[in-house]
């Protein structure tokens, strides 16, 4: 029996895209509409064990949402993933930032659309609530299990380093970073995390 509603039209495959930036090269895809674009959406992903476990539900996200109409793109940031870089990056959490904002301009470009939303899981929350407070483009943020508080996410961090390392380390598997679930954070990184915080004043 028919409905009367027109038939969904899938969207086109992802396109894959390196977008240059000033700390390295963005690996990123974009995930178009069939149809016109009702609305951008930057999809900012959280970090390390997380970003794996999630990988498949955050790709699956923006293919629903660009078969609603919208046009998506999922990015790494700079030295994360498929991008350029390590975590050695001199700064690298304003790297991670400055990633988002290169995502950002190149999402407006590509979709034609001059305002986006900008949605983050977990750390991805975080860094798109900071990136998101110095832009005039962006419509809305939309948080999924946000981390709020770079202190309170570090602290996590190193319970799980606890957890999954040794009690007395190797001499040659000292490390002033924090390494937790195959991830590395390098010692210059923390501070800069541990400003962040959009937490509520009590």
């Amino acid at each position: 029996m028919s409905t009367g509603a027109p038939p969904r039209v899938a969207p086109p495959a992802p396109q894959p895209l390196y977008l240059p930036g000033p700390d390295a090269p963005l690996a990123a895809w974009l995930h178009r509409p069939a149809g016109p674009v009702r609305q951008a959406v930057l999809m900012c992903s959280p970090f390390g064990r997380e970003e794996i476990s999630a990988h498949r539900a955050w790709r699956s996200l923006a293919v629903a949402l660009a078969a609603q109409g919208h046009c998506v793109l999922r990015f790494d940031y700079a030295g994360c993933g498929d991008a350029g870089g390590d975590e050695d990056l001199p700064d690298l959490v304003g790297a991670w930032l400055r990633s988002v904002h290169v995502a950002a301009e190149a999402l407006r470009g590509l979709s034609g659309q001059p305002q986006l939303v900008i949605a983050g899981l977990r750390l991805g929350a975080l860094l798109a609530l900071e990136a998101a407070a110095g832009r005039s483009d962006v419509a809305a943020v939309v948080t999924i299990a946000p981390v709020l508080a770079g202190r309170a996410y570090l602290r996590e961090l190193r319970a799980l380093q606890a957890a999954t390392q040794p009690a007395t380390p190797a001499a040659d598997e000292a490390y002033d970073g924090l390494e937790a679930g195959g991830f590395v954070l390098p010692a210059a990184a923390l501070p800069a995390l541990e400003g962040l915080d959009w937490r509520q004043p009590a």
